[in-house]
C-alpha cells in the first residue's frame, strides 16, 4: 500500500496530538504502472499542482529559515503577493479536473 505520512518537526509542542482523515484506495496488480504496454504515441496527462502540499510544509518553514526570507516578503514565484499568503493557497483537490463531467466535450 502505498500513501503519505508527515513529520511536522517544530510544530508541535509535548502533549499535542494531531487528528487527520485519510482515503485508501485499491488497484488491481495488472493496472498498476509501469505497464508493458506503454508505446510511443501514448499520452501523459499532467495537472499543474496549487502549491505546495500539506506535508511539504516542514521542508519550506526550513527553506525560508535558511534563506533569510520573511513570511511578509515578495514571494519569488509570485510577485502579487507575500510570500505568507502564496503559500497559503490551499492545497488544489484534482478529482474534478479528471472526472468525465468536467472533460471537454470530444470535437
Amino acid at each position: 500500500m502505498g500513501g503519505e505520512t508527515a513529520e511536522m518537526p517544530g510544530l508541535y509542542q509535548d502533549g499535542d496530538y494531531d487528528l487527520a482523515g485519510f482515503a485508501v484506495g485499491a488497484a488491481e496488480r495488472n493496472t498498476l504502472l509501469p505497464r508493458t504496454d506503454i508505446k510511443e504515441g501514448d499520452v501523459v496527462v499532467g495537472l499543474a499542482s496549487s502549491g505546495v502540499h500539506s506535508n511539504g510544509y516542514s521542508l519550506v518553514r526550513r527553506i525560508v529559515e535558511m534563506s533569510g526570507l520573511t513570511w511578509n516578503a515578495r514571494a519569488p514565484f509570485d510577485g502579487n503577493k507575500s510570500l505568507g499568503e502564496a503559500l497559503l493557497t490551499p492545497t488544489r483537490i484534482y478529482v474534478k479536473s479528471c472526472s468525465p463531467r468536467s472533460a471537454p466535450a470530444a470535437p
